[in-house]
């Protein structure tokens, strides 16, 4: 248990210092903590979100009112410390750029580097975006009719159509690929459509040294509507901006207040954890140089570093990230073998009690030692309890986790169980199935396990 609770503190540290930023654009669900004394006076921001002269086509065909708009300057983006930080963090993962590759040698364009502009639209739809609004565009070096020919040769799925008069793709689910001029769009069919009509339009244009932007409209617990965020070059190197535009100035400054209530709770993280030297210091100095600000009713966030830091403090929380998302994935799929196990000896029981409308005496559990972080392989024997006869049952792979079943005295109801520690921090998982057989002799065989703790 402590190499997994020192993990997770050592993540925490590293994430602390962009607690105060990013909240203004995740913050929805979030707790609030306690209130801190009035923000000072601040100083107007920085206007890194101001319009200044940068356009695209692509930006001018997604949907201007969406909830959630973003573009993308390819050009910008690879010479960035986000770049640069992605490739990091890619360069850690074996095989994470093969398929990049690959297609570069067969099609001729590098899905990343051929990139020179890419925006997107959707709207919400609950907690997520509804896929019936999606919108994206993107512009590449090459041909959008090379684009498409290499679509066509590593997805043959894929229909050749026209629409509106241009060539396109179909996928089996509605989603059309359509080149449009130098562009090629993305969406369901009335997306697209919408696009194709909104082209030529004139967006207002970003400033230059933006290399990605976003507006959205989320619900939050800061009540800031909506959010921008601009990540530009500047002098100093780089700088990651929020503004959340308020009601009023006074919104705006309690706004203000909350984030700094958020910074100074990040900050006490941070103390609590200052013998993970390094990482703690790190991310006390990243909190502390977030610039919190209002401007008549709008308040913003902004962290602006040279490029090496930006860099770096990105790249320790995109490893961060990463290694938690394997370590799920791993988890995942180990906690699959008791999903599929316990689903196995299920069918197995009803299939006995089928034939007698009682299911077999418990099973006692196999192994009898629940394996801890490791694979274990039963012996020839491990299976030879009667009721595991009864069912057939016995399985000869090495297996995460021990199997049992138990049954209810009138033979009318039973339970089938795994238990495991795939981490081996000693909290265990649990899955289970409750079968039972109906007065009328039908057997209840539930469609979803409950299941504790299944990625311990």
């Amino acid at each position: 248990m402590s190499h997994q609770l020192a993990h997770r503190r050592g993540r925490s540290a590293r994430l602390a210092a962009w607690f105060a930023l990013t909240s203004l654009v995740a913050c929805a669900g979030s707790k609030t903590p306690a209130e801190s004394p009035p923000a000072q006076p601040a100083a107007a921001p920085t206007d890194a979100i101001a319009p200044g002269g940068h356009e695209s086509a692509v930006r001018a065909v997604v949907d201007p009112e969406a909830d959630v708009v973003a573009y993308l300057d390819g050009e910008g983006f690879r010479k960035s410390p986000l770049y640069r930080a992605l490739e990091n963090v890619l360069a850690l993962v074996p095989g994470s750029l093969d398929k990049l590759s690959e297609i570069e040698a067969d099609c001729g364009l590098h899905p990343v580097r051929s990139l020179k502009a890419l925006a997107f639209s959707g709207s919400r739809a609950g907690e997520g975006i509804d896929a019936r609004s999606i919108t994206v565009a993107a512009e590449l070096d090459v041909s959008p009719d090379t684009a498409l020919d290499c679509v066509v040769r590593h997805i043959p799925e894929a229909q050749q159509e026209q629409l509106e008069g241009r060539r396109a793709l179909k996928d089996p689910k509605d989603g059309w690929l359509v080149a449009d001029g130098s562009l090629l769009i993305f969406g369901r069919r009335e997306a697209v459509v919408a696009a194709l009509a909104r082209s030529g339009s004139t967006p207002a244009p970003l400033a230059a040294s933006t290399y990605l932007h976003a507006r959205v409209h989320a619900p939050n617990p800061l009540q800031v509507n909506p959010i921008t965020v601009a990540l530009s070059r500047t002098a100093k190197g780089a700088r990651l901006e929020a503004i959340g535009q308020t009601a009023s100035p006074e919104d705006a400054a309690r706004a203000a207040q909350q984030l700094e209530a958020f910074r100074e709770f990040g900050k006490q993280q941070v103390a609590d954890r200052a013998a993970e030297g390094a990482a703690a210091s790190s991310a006390a100095s990243l909190l502390d140089a977030i610039a919190l600000t209002t401007r008549g009713s709008a308040v913003s966030a902004a962290l602006e570093l040279p490029e090496r830091e930006f860099e770096l403090a990105i790249t320790s929380m995109l490893s961060s990230i990463a290694v938690h998302g394997v370590r799920r994935y791993v988890a995942n799929a180990k906690a699959a073998q008791a999903r599929e196990t316990v689903g196995a000896i299920a069918a197995a029981l009803a299939a006995a009690a089928e034939k007698t409308q009682r299911f077999p005496a418990s099973a006692p559990r196999v192994p009898a030692q629940v394996p801890a972080g490791t694979k274990v392989t039963p012996d020839a024997t491990a299976w030879s309890h009667p009721s595991w006869k009864a069912i057939g049952f016995a399985p000869t792979e090495p297996q995460y986790y021990a199997y049992e079943f138990e049954t209810a005295p009138d033979g009318k109801q039973a339970t089938v169980r795994a238990r495991g520690d795939i981490d081996g921090d000693g909290t265990p998982s649990t899955f289970e199935l409750t079968l039972e057989i109906r007065p009328n002799g039908a057997i209840a065989f539930p469609k979803k396990l409950t299941e504790t703790d299944p990625l311990e």
